[in-house]
């Protein structure tokens, strides 16, 4: 029952959406796709429900971020939500993450004998800097948050909510179903301990948040 505005500055981007839309069975007249500067919203002050705002933190600069936060809680009507999913976590691929390439190649070292008897298969060594793979580059990631900096974001803009980190499921590629949760892949992967504070600091790449405006306070 909602009426969706999808909003991208590219207009390739809208000539896709468009495209993908024409293709799948949708209730007409119940999205729209808007090509805009999210820093400059073509949207009246509070006329939306929800926006969610996922994979876009991590792109944007600082400078940049804070107009488009304080644009959000101006359309943002009474009660209504902001939902924020940025990825990843800086104290993960700056902390966690070399660590756990550490560990890895520790058990990789091992002779090949030796790994089976204790470990049974291991996963390929990860990339040693995750920041090299495709999209994760410095040129593309210009601010990767900590959730204490997201809080402080929100603060800045107006907002208030929910702040917290989240670690992916494993998934085990090419490992016997019996090993697989062997105790080093679940230490590889760092997956359990993401899962309590305050390691969860170190180990969980995600960032999510939840935010309404503060009542009375107009960004």
């Amino acid at each position: 029952g909602a009426y969706a505005i999808g909003v991208d500055f590219s207009a390739a981007s809208m000539a896709l959406c468009r495209e993908t839309r024409a293709r799948v069975a949708a209730a007409p007249g119940r999205a729209a796709f808007v090509q805009a500067d999210a820093t400059r919203l073509p949207f009246g002050d509070e006329s939306l429900d929800i926006v969610f705002m996922l994979d876009l933190v991590e792109h944007l600069h600082i400078d940049a971020l804070h107009c488009v936060g304080r644009e959000l809680a101006r359309v943002l009507a009474p009660g209504g939500r902001l939902v924020i999913h940025t990825s990843p976590n800086r104290r993960y691929f700056d902390i966690g993450y070399r660590l756990r390439w550490q560990l890895h190649r520790a058990v990789l070292a091992l002779p090949a004998r030796l790994r089976g008897i204790l470990f049974g298969e291991v996963p390929p060594l990860p990339l040693k800097d995750p920041r090299s793979a495709p999209g994760a580059g410095p040129e593309m990631h210009v601010n990767e948050m900590t959730a204490r900096s997201l809080r402080r974001f929100l603060r800045e803009c107006g907002l208030n909510g929910k702040v917290w980190l989240a670690c992916d499921p494993p998934v085990y590629q090419g490992i016997s179903p019996l090993r697989r949760w062997t105790w080093i892949h679940r230490l590889l992967d760092l997956w359990p301990l993401g899962k309590h504070a305050p390691l969860r600091m170190i180990c969980s790449p995600h960032i999510f948040a939840v935010a309404r405006r503060v009542p009375g306070r107009m960004p």
